[in-house]
């Protein structure tokens, strides 16, 4: 089985079209029962991934917010 390099870039979807860091990207089998990689976008919107090709995914994107607590007195 040959394998790829596949880039993903994630960008705003609005008039800056600005990368967005820190999306997981996960990519599944097109039935969605098998994870096949994942991984985390940098600076530049950019998820780098090595996928076994040539063959069809279904990709994922979640972006968390961050929450900081302050201690309660």
């Amino acid at each position: 089985m040959a394998y790829e390099p596949v880039d993903v870039f994630v960008l705003k979807n609005d008039t800056s079209l600005a990368p967005v860091a820190g999306v997981v990207v996960y990519v599944y089998s097109t039935d969605g029962r098998s994870r096949i990689a994942g991984g985390t976008t940098d600076d530049t919107g950019k998820a780098s991934f090595l996928l076994p090709a040539p063959a069809e995914y279904d990709l994922r994107f979640y972006k968390f917010a961050t929450t900081i607590l302050q201690p309660q007195r």
